[in-house]
Protein backbone atom coordinates (compact mmCIF):
# COMPACT_ATOMS: atom_id res chain seq x y z
CA UNK A 1 0.00 0.00 0.00
CA UNK A 2 1.48 3.60 -1.03
CA UNK A 3 1.57 6.67 1.19
CA UNK A 4 -0.88 8.33 -0.28
CA UNK A 5 -3.30 5.19 -0.13
CA UNK A 6 -2.73 5.44 3.99
CA UNK A 7 -3.41 9.28 3.72
CA UNK A 8 -6.27 8.56 2.34
CA UNK A 9 -7.83 5.93 4.50
CA UNK A 10 -6.73 8.46 7.85
CA UNK A 11 -8.26 10.86 6.79
CA UNK A 12 -11.61 9.49 5.44
CA UNK A 13 -11.15 7.84 9.23
CA UNK A 14 -10.78 11.03 10.63
CA UNK A 15 -13.65 13.12 8.78
CA UNK A 16 -15.94 9.97 9.50
CA UNK A 17 -15.37 10.69 13.43
CA UNK A 18 -15.88 14.48 12.82
CA UNK A 19 -19.24 13.52 11.17
CA UNK A 20 -20.40 12.08 14.59
CA UNK A 21 -19.08 14.57 16.06
CA UNK A 22 -21.14 16.94 14.30
CA UNK A 23 -24.06 15.33 14.93
CA UNK A 24 -23.53 14.95 18.31
CA UNK A 25 -23.15 18.66 18.63
CA UNK A 26 -26.56 19.44 17.01
CA UNK A 27 -28.28 17.37 19.16
CA UNK A 28 -26.24 18.37 22.61
CA UNK A 29 -26.38 21.97 21.77
CA UNK A 30 -22.06 22.52 21.66
CA UNK A 31 -18.97 21.14 23.05
CA UNK A 32 -19.07 19.62 26.64
CA UNK A 33 -16.11 20.60 28.29
CA UNK A 34 -15.32 17.44 29.86
CA UNK A 35 -15.22 15.55 26.50
CA UNK A 36 -11.68 14.92 24.67
CA UNK A 37 -11.59 15.95 20.98
CA UNK A 38 -8.91 15.56 18.78
CA UNK A 39 -7.95 19.74 18.14
CA UNK A 40 -6.64 19.25 14.56
CA UNK A 41 -9.76 16.84 12.89
CA UNK A 42 -12.41 16.85 15.78
CA UNK A 43 -12.74 12.98 16.30
CA UNK A 44 -14.11 12.21 19.67
CA UNK A 45 -11.18 10.52 21.87
CA UNK A 46 -13.03 8.78 24.80
CA UNK A 47 -12.16 8.89 28.09
CA UNK A 48 -9.18 6.93 27.71
CA UNK A 49 -5.68 7.92 26.15
CA UNK A 50 -5.76 5.08 23.54
CA UNK A 51 -6.40 7.17 20.46
CA UNK A 52 -4.06 10.05 21.85
CA UNK A 53 -1.22 10.79 19.93
CA UNK A 54 2.37 10.81 20.25
CA UNK A 55 4.79 13.51 21.09
CA UNK A 56 8.54 13.57 19.99
CA UNK A 57 9.70 11.60 23.40
CA UNK A 58 6.60 9.23 22.88
CA UNK A 59 4.17 10.43 25.36
CA UNK A 60 0.93 10.40 24.93
CA UNK A 61 -0.96 14.03 23.81
CA UNK A 62 -4.07 14.46 24.65
CA UNK A 63 -4.48 17.29 22.26
CA UNK A 64 -4.26 15.01 18.83
CA UNK A 65 -5.32 11.86 17.88
CA UNK A 66 -3.52 8.86 16.63
CA UNK A 67 -4.73 9.60 12.89
CA UNK A 68 -3.50 13.24 12.89
CA UNK A 69 -0.61 13.57 15.47
CA UNK A 70 2.35 10.85 15.63
CA UNK A 71 6.24 11.55 17.34
CA UNK A 72 5.50 15.46 17.82
CA UNK A 73 4.51 15.87 14.20
CA UNK A 74 1.14 16.23 12.42
CA UNK A 75 1.09 13.30 9.84
CA UNK A 76 -0.21 15.48 6.76
CA UNK A 77 0.91 19.21 6.27
CA UNK A 78 -2.92 20.17 5.34
CA UNK A 79 -4.29 23.55 5.42
CA UNK A 80 -7.57 23.74 7.37
CA UNK A 81 -9.52 24.65 3.74
CA UNK A 82 -7.59 21.53 2.76
CA UNK A 83 -9.14 18.99 5.55
CA UNK A 84 -12.51 20.36 5.20
CA UNK A 85 -12.58 20.08 1.41
CA UNK A 86 -11.25 16.59 1.93
CA UNK A 87 -14.00 15.82 4.17
CA UNK A 88 -16.97 17.24 2.26
CA UNK A 89 -17.78 14.56 0.24
CA UNK A 90 -17.26 12.20 2.72
CA UNK A 91 -20.09 13.85 5.57
CA UNK A 92 -22.29 14.36 2.44
CA UNK A 93 -22.17 10.38 1.05
CA UNK A 94 -22.96 9.22 4.45
CA UNK A 95 -25.89 11.08 5.37
CA UNK A 96 -27.47 12.35 2.26
CA UNK A 97 -29.39 14.79 4.10
CA UNK A 98 -26.82 17.08 4.21
CA UNK A 99 -25.46 18.80 0.74
CA UNK A 100 -21.88 19.18 0.30
CA UNK A 101 -22.10 23.31 0.93
CA UNK A 102 -24.40 22.31 4.13
CA UNK A 103 -21.10 19.91 5.33
CA UNK A 104 -18.60 22.33 4.28
CA UNK A 105 -20.56 25.67 5.94
CA UNK A 106 -20.62 23.31 9.02
CA UNK A 107 -16.85 22.59 9.59
CA UNK A 108 -16.30 25.81 8.72
CA UNK A 109 -18.25 26.72 11.52
CA UNK A 110 -16.73 23.66 13.81
CA UNK A 111 -12.88 23.83 12.77
CA UNK A 112 -11.52 27.31 13.37
CA UNK A 113 -12.40 26.76 17.25
CA UNK A 114 -9.92 23.75 17.28
CA UNK A 115 -6.81 24.29 18.29
CA UNK A 116 -4.59 23.35 15.36
CA UNK A 117 -6.67 25.90 13.42
CA UNK A 118 -7.53 28.45 15.95
CA UNK A 119 -5.71 32.00 15.14
CA UNK A 120 -4.30 33.38 18.08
Amino acid sequence: MNIEKIKIIILTYCCQALNITMKYLKYTGGIKMNEKYCQSCGMPMGNTDELYGTNADGKKNSDYCIYCFENGKFKDDVTMNEMIEFCVPHMAEAHPEITEEKARQMMKEFFPHLKRWKKD
